[in-house]
């Protein structure tokens, strides 16, 4: 974003976790303070990882029982915004509205072939503290092609080396172990003279397809997750 943007968005998510279906939806809002400056209280960043579900300003849990999630504070600086690179830094606070405090470090970068293709990738470090200590580490890989200025499909999958330190809360089979997940999601671009206002996407995945180490099945298709999510952007406002 530009210097003084402000991005809100929402995303509304159906997702099974191996034990229940839930149905929820995520409120968030970022701010452009610099050019490579941004802040926010959002999991909706651009080229990272949307498997932190339920995260943000307003995170609600419709079913199968209400509650509220995570607000997860973040700051994010590009060092390199170059042609053909971008490349961040991300510090994430999750504040323990639900569960206990995560801290989250990330390290973003795009790499730009041409016009209208972009990979995403880097590293995602997170740590989560309190009785259910544990570590995630994520290097996703989202490969994005743009049909023009207004339209786009991609394709995320990745490793992730997940719950290292603990079993999962949510499924009792879930271990420790490498996960590779598989998603593809596409949008559209609303815009009015010259000036990026709307983004439209969707998309579904499998987040834990692939499994090795744990005990649940080698190919996993009991994991997935379906959204659809609007953002809004205002102009430079300072």
């Amino acid at each position: 974003m530009q210097k003084g943007m402000i991005r809100a968005n929402g995303i509304f998510t159906v997702w099974d976790d191996g034990v229940d279906t839930v149905f929820g939806m995520t409120l968030g809002a970022s701010i452009a303070v610099l050019d490579d400056l941004e802040l926010g209280i959002n999991n909706y960043r651009t080229g990272s990882s949307l498997q932190q579900r339920y995260e943000g300003l307003i995170p609600v849990i419709f079913s199968p029982s209400a509650g509220f999630g995570n607000m997860p504070l973040y700051g994010r600086y590009r060092f390199v915004h170059r042609e053909k690179l971008d490349f961040a830094g991300d510090l994430i606070f999750v504040l323990p509205t639900d569960t206990p405090f995560a801290f989250e470090v990330a390290l973003p970068f795009r790499i730009k072939p041409n016009d209208r293709l972009s990979v995403d990738t880097g590293i995602e470090v997170r740590g989560t503290f309190g009785s259910g200590k544990r570590a995630d580490i994520r290097i996703p890989a989202i490969v994005n092609y743009n049909f023009s200025d207004r339209a786009f499909i991609a394709g995320e999958t990745g490793v992730q080396f997940v719950n290292l330190g603990k079993g999962f809360n949510t499924a009792p089979a879930d271990l420790q172990g490498v996960a590779i997940p598989i998603g593809f999601r596409a949008g559209g671009t609303w815009k009015k003279v010259d000036k990026h206002l709307i983004d439209l996407f969707a998309g579904f995945a499998f987040p834990q397809l692939f499994e090795i180490g744990t005990s649940r099945s080698t190919v996993d298709f009991g994991i997935w997750d379906l959204f659809v999510g609007v953002a809004f952007y205002t102009r430079p406002l300072f």
